[in-house]
Order: structure tokens, then sequence, then C-alpha cells
């Protein structure tokens, strides 16, 4: 008897059953590489929008200190305001 026949005779499974079962986890096998590339996605995809995010936050902090020393500039009185509009400068 060959080892699969005897395991099938001793498990009380036949054959097709060992056909079933090694079906079911050939399919659970995919099923979880499927979940791990999805995670592996997901995890790219949230690493890149760290690294976008943490751009778009060095950005916001240059124009936080540009408008910053704008602002002192102005409260200093070295900015000069040109009055475009006439009811301005009435």
């Amino acid at each position: 008897m060959e080892d699969s026949e005897s395991e099938s005779v001793a498990s009380g499974v036949g054959p097709s059953g060992m056909v079933a079962l090694r079906e079911e986890q050939d399919r659970q096998s995919r099923l979880l590489m499927g979940l791990k590339e999805g995670f592996d996605r997901t995890n790219e995809l949230l690493v890149g929008l760290k690294e976008s995010s943490d751009r778009r936050n060095a950005l916001l902090e240059q124009q936080n200190a540009l408008l910053g020393a704008m602002v002192r500039r102005f409260d200093a009185g070295f900015v000069d305001v040109a009055v475009e509009d006439s009811t301005l400068r009435e």
C-alpha cells in the first residue's frame, strides 16, 4: 500500500477526502498569500502617506516662518503699504 493510501485508511478518510482536504489547504494558502500581499501594499501606501505628510508639514513650517517674518516687518514699519483704492486715501 502507498503512504497516502495507508494514511487515508488509517484516518478513515478516503482518497477523495484527502484530495478535498489538500484543495482546501491550497485555497486557504492562496487566501493567506492574498492577505499578505494586501497588507504589504497597505504598508507601502502608509509609508508613502507618512512621507507626503512629513513633506507637507515641512512646507507649512516654512510658510509659517515666512508669514511670521512678514508680520514682524509689518509691525516694525518696514513694509510700505501702497493704497490703490482711492476711498482708502481719504
